[in-house]
Formats: structure tokens, sequence, C-alpha cells
């Protein structure tokens, strides 16, 4: 509790007394690493809820979606069977697989980066189609008796199915596939979650550290202006505690979703705290020295 209390007065006090600065440079750096450790967690836990995790929630909705999607678009009655490099089918040729209405501009573009305003059909099964046929059939993807031809940013990738074992392709075979690899589906979302929380962290901590470098010498050319003699780990612990308003405000607008989009405005309030907090160490240096 004695810990908190102490973070809670160290956060109020570079955030709204220039005189505490005055304070800051004569403790030793550890004290404000720690304190910019604490500030790192509680950004963290802020923004990592109201911000990380929806969207790893709607990416764990998504993966079930898709899954979905999967049985719907393979047909009932389709059996695909690959013996030594070719296919077939037990359909009349040519058989065509339609796209989905609702996936029409959204989900395919976003996969393949195809113009999807004249695609009609996702798959079309023709053993003997040939490159032309995608353009014919108005398909996303053709496969032949040799190959399989997907449209993709504005080229035509080729995949042999020589590549492909020999077996049987159904719906239900499709079904226990998915069956299969659907524990391997559910854990992905949490793994991704703590690569976001590690990422975040990452964030906070490493790169502000590592900015935090630029704003010590901003700020340390200030101070030989003022007249100050003091060392670089002193401006840099000066940076460390002037980030804490410009940290507050990053940390309510992600949380509340409200983009700054003012160009580098969390450096120029970050320096401008520090050069306040200059000020007044500079101002204090000259009061001590007047009193004496």
């Amino acid at each position: 509790m004695k810990k908190l209390k102490a973070a809670l007065h160290v956060f109020y006090k570079s955030l709204t007394s220039p005189s505490y600065y005055a304070d800051v440079i004569k403790v030793n750096f550890k004290f404000s690493l720690k304190y910019f450790a604490v500030l790192v967690v509680l950004a963290t836990a802020i923004t990592f809820p109201t911000s990380v995790l929806p969207t790893m929630m709607g990416f764990k909705e998504g993966l079930a979606d898709y899954e979905t999607h999967v049985l719907e678009m393979y047909p009932d009655d389709l059996v695909v069977t690959m013996t030594e490099g070719r296919l077939s089918i037990n359909q009349p040729e040519p058989y065509i697989v339609p796209l989905p209405e609702d996936q029409k501009g959204v989900y395919l573009k976003s996969e393949t980066g195809v113009d999807m305003s004249d695609i009609e059909n996702l798959v079309v099964i023709n053993s003997q189609g040939t490159i032309d046929g995608l353009d014919e059939h108005k398909s996303l993807v053709l496969i032949n008796s040799k190959n399989i031809l997907i449209r993709s940013n504005n080229k035509i990738e080729v995949y042999p199915l020589s590549e492909f074992p020999d077996g049987e392709l159904t719906q239900d075979s499709v079904k226990d596939m998915l069956e299969k690899v659907r524990p391997v589906v559910d854990t992905l979302p949490y793994i991704v979650m703590i690569m976001a929380l590690i990422a975040t962290l990452v964030y906070y901590f490493g790169f502000r550290l590592f900015y935090l470098l630029f704003v010590s010498v901003i700020l340390l050319v200030v101070g030989r202006i003022r007249g100050l003699s003091l060392n670089f780990t002193k401006y840099y612990q000066i940076g460390m505690h002037a980030l804490t308003l410009p940290l507050l405000i990053e940390v309510i607008a992600r949380a509340v979703e409200f983009p700054i989009n003012l160009p580098m405005w969390f450096l120029t309030l970050n320096v401008i705290m520090g050069v306040i907090g200059i000020f007044a160490i500079s101002k204090n240096q000259v009061d001590t020295t007047t009193s004496v």
C-alpha cells in the first residue's frame, strides 16, 4: 500500500508540479525507472482489455465463421479423387462452385488483392481447362487435371497437383479435417492474445525507452542554454517523468477509441513538459544561490 501511495504521489507531482522536477534530479536513476515501469504496467492494463482484447475476440469469432464458410462452400455431392498427380471428380465438367454473395468484394478481395467486381465463381473444375478458363468462367480458381490456377495481385499463380498425395476429398472428409485441427484453431486466439500482450509491453517499455533518448537530447540542449550542468542521465530522468501527461492522454484516447491525428503530438507534449521542468530546476538553483 505504501508503494502504491508513493507511485500515485510521483504520478501526481510529475503531472502537475514543475517544481517537483528539482527533486527528480536528486534521486537515483533506478527510482525513475521503477516509476516508468509502473506507468507501463498501468498503461498496458488499461489499453489491453479495451483495445487489443476486443480485436482478439473478433479474431476468435472470425475463425469459427471461417470453418462454417468452408463447410458451406464445399458441395455435399462432390467427390474429388487424386491419383498419381491427376485429379478427377464424380460430376459432369465443368463443375462450378459459385462465389457466395456476401463474400464478393469483402473476404476474398482482402485475402487475394483481386478486383472481385467481375468474379462470379469461386472454383471451376475442368480437367481440360486452361488459363483462359479463369476469364471465361469469371472464376477466382480453376482446377484442371494437373494444376490449380489462382488469381492473385494481377497475376496467375500455378500449383502442380503432383505435389498433392493420392486420396479422396468429400464434404465429410473436409469436416473430419476441420475436427482434427479444431484444438489447434481453438488455442490460436490465446496464443495471439499472449503475443499481443507482449507486443503492448514492448511498445510501452522498449520503444518508449528508446524514444526517450531523443527527448533527452532535446532537453539537454535546453538545459545547457539555461545554464544547467546536469549529465545526460538526469535529462533522461526528466524525460521519463515528463512523459506522464502525454502517456496518460494516449491511454485515455485508446481506451475511448478517439484517435489523435496531430503529427508528433506525443513528442511535442513530452518535450514541453520536460522544458517546463528544466525551467523550474534552473529557477530553483537561482533561488538557492540567491538565498545563500
